[in-house]
Parts: structure tokens; C-alpha cells; sequence
């Protein structure tokens, strides 16, 4: 178990486990943390919220598999370096599941082994998962310190808290350390305080009051998307957007705006007042269970 590690994981995709990650991890290293994130999911999606070059995984699955060590990607923002995932993965799973079925559960800790050698020079390191493939999911689970939860309103999505509860609760024996960090309710729809309220409890119902943070990431798909076309993060298009030229002088001078939208301001402060509270919780539980120091 890595002590400094955070692993966003749902059963379900779609769900937001990507874009928070990475929202997330640039918070963290704005704020002065040296900060890891490293994706573990075969679709490598993380490298469109933050704009890098990927090598697939190759070099995680390497190191996952003794072959040499990972190459981190260094400074993708100032104090935030990054392990890219990506297709490579799928080797990855595959020896480990041939393991498995030879009953070598010490495979099960290659995730683990790849990252051991780098985790202490962070001050936290985030693991975005797939949300369909468990063996990754149980291999990151035995790595990871603290779980974080994120869900959609929807009851499909909510529907994706019982494999979590189902991965947590195998993997507990081998990592009794594990923690459920929280729970994060992301894209909540406009106008939508009674849906959200619905989704809370029955959250607060499948894990418990305590659990369940109170901020959460309102709905913007097309700020979203502008984002990962631009490999921005939400504060990082609210930044551009707040410098952009008023449209209505553009028109009258004949020219286009960027097109920038009002709402980005709203974005960005949803995820900075969620990284807030979740990296507040992240230190009190650290302070309570003093396991290991940051850096």
C-alpha cells in the first residue's frame, strides 16, 4: 500500500473519473504539492484532459511487469508529472489474469511495484482507472491508500457503487488499510437541486452520510469537451475565457471571438471548492492515521 496514493475508481463509465484526475492533480500542484497522477485505464483519456504526448502504457506495463522502470512525464503543469496509460494495458492485464488462473495472487501487485519506487517524491499520487476492467481495479486497489468515488445522479451510474463496494471488499484482506475517501456527485444538470438531492441520499443510504461530499461538479458538456480539445483544465479555460475580448465588440468590428462560455467561471469553481474538501479530507485522515509523512 502506497500511503500518499488516491485512486478514483466507479464500476461504470462515463461517470467523470477522468476529468476529475485530472482537475484534481492540477489543483493539487497549483497549490504547491508535488503531484503524481498516473492513468490506468486502456482508453488513456487523461493525456486529452492534460495535453501530453502518450506512449500507450508501454513503459508502465514494463515496470508492471519487471522489465525496467516507468518513465514519468515530467511537468506536464509546473509540480504535476504524470505515467501516461493507454492500449498497452491490455498486456498488462493479460499476464496478470494468466496469473491469476495459475493462483499467483502476488500479480495482483504489479501496480503496486511500478510505482513503489516513485510514490515518495509526491505529495500525492491520483491512479485514474478504467471503469471495465477489474483485474487493473483490484491491482490499484492493493496500491492504493484511499479510494475516491465518483457518480453521476443517474441510477446507472449510482448502480456503479456496487462493484467498488464488491472490489473493496475482496481486496480488504490483502489491503486492510484501504480507505473509501468519499464519495463526489459530478455533472449535476441545471436546474437540477431535486434530482441531486435524490442521488445524495440514496448515496448516503449505499455508503453512509459521513461519506458523501458536500460539493459537487455541476454539468457543462460543452465546456468539458472544450477543454479536452484544448488539453485545458476548468481553471485553466477560466482563465482564458475571463481575458477573452466581449463578443459583442468582436461583432462590431467584423471579427469572431474564441466563443468561450460564461459558464466556465461556474466549472472551475465547482472543482476547486470539490478539491478543497477532498484534499482536506485527504489530510485530516493522514493526521488521524499517521501511516507515513508527506513530502
Amino acid at each position: 500500500m502506497l500511503t500518499n496514493t488516491i485512486l478514483i475508481l466507479n464500476g461504470k463509465g462515463g461517470v467523470g473519473k477522468t476529468s476529475l484526475t485530472a482537475n484534481l492533480a492540477g489543483l493539487a500542484a497549483r497549490s504547491g504539492w508535488p503531484t503524481l497522477a498516473v492513468d490506468l485505464d486502456r482508453q488513456g483519456n487523461l493525456q486529452r484532459d492534460l495535453g501530453y504526448a502518450s506512449d500507450g502504457g508501454r513503459s508502465l506495463v514494463a515496470a508492471a511487469l519487471g522489465r525496467g522502470s516507468v518513465e514519468v512525464i515530467r511537468e506536464v503543469r509546473p509540480g504535476l508529472d504524470v505515467i501516461a496509460g493507454g492500449r498497452v494495458l491490455d498486456e498488462l492485464v493479460a499476464q496478470m489474469q494468466v496469473g491469476l488462473m495459475n493462483s499467483k495472487v502476488s500479480v495482483l501487485k504489479a501496480i503496486e511495484k511500478a510505482l513503489e519506487p516513485l510514490a515518495s517524491n509526491y505529495d500525492v499520487v491520483l491512479l485514474d482507472s478504467g471503469p471495465g476492467e477489474p483485474t487493473i481495479q483490484a491491482g490499484a486497489v492493493r496500491a492504493s491508500h484511499f479510494v475516491l468515488i465518483p457518480t453521476r445522479t443517474d441510477d446507472a451510474s449510482l448502480d456503479g457503487l456496487d462493484p467498488v463496494a464488491q472490489i473493496l471488499t475482496e481486496q480488504l484482506e490483502s489491503n486492510p488499510a484501504v480507505r473509501i475517501l468519499g464519495v463526489a456527485v459530478m455533472f449535476v444538470p441545471a436546474n437540477g437541486t431535486a434530482i441531486l438531492e435524490t442521488a445524495r441520499s440514496k448515496i448516503k443510504e449505499l455508503i453512509g452520510p459521513e461519506l458523501l461530499f458536500d460539493n459537487f461538479v455541476r454539468s457543462a458538456p460543452a465546456i468539458g469537451d472544450a477543454c479536452r480539445a484544448k488539453g485545458q483544465l476548468a481553471y485553466e479555460y477560466e482563465e482564458d475565457a475571463a481575458g477573452a475580448e466581449k463578443w459583442w465588440k468582436a461583432r462590431r468590428e467584423g471579427r469572431k471571438t474564441k466563443g468561450f462560455s460564461a459558464a466556465a467561471s461556474n466549472l472551475a469553481s465547482d472543482y476547486e471548492a470539490l478539491g478543497h474538501e477532498v484534499f482536506a479530507r485527504y489530510l485530516d485522515f493522514l493526521k488521524n492515521e499517521p501511516v507515513g509523512e508527506l513530502v
